[in-house]
């Protein structure tokens, strides 16, 4: 029986050093998954942030682009004035021409 107790007591160390090694593989594998969501979980926060930033530059954007088109009516509304008052200018000029070539005639028609 001792052969068998040889055998046996052999055969259990090699169980526990193989229960021990599945351990500390078990225990590797729980220390890298425990890094893992780590890991996950700071580019989630990172992602997170991101996608806020991003969405503040598009809102940013879109005011911007608002902005721009105001100024662009501006812009046309205010080269419309100056062209109106261009206009007025140069009617008023005509207008003074017009009224001292009425006196000339004025004068050529009385001579």
């Amino acid at each position: 029986m001792s052969a068998n107790g040889v055998k046996v007591g052999g055969a259990w160390a090699a169980f526990e050093y193989q229960q021990q090694q599945h351990k500390a593989v078990i225990n590797e594998l729980c220390s890298q998954l425990t890094t893992v969501q780590g890991s996950h979980k700071q580019l989630s926060l990172d992602h997170e942030k991101l996608q806020t930033s991003y969405n503040q530059r598009v809102e940013e954007c879109a005011q911007a682009a608002l902005e721009l088109r105001e100024i662009k009516q501006e812009l046309a509304e205010a080269k419309l004035d100056a062209d109106t008052s261009k206009f007025l200018q140069q009617a008023c000029h005509y207008s003074r021409h017009a009224s001292s070539l009425k006196h000339v005639l004025r004068n050529i028609l009385l001579a």
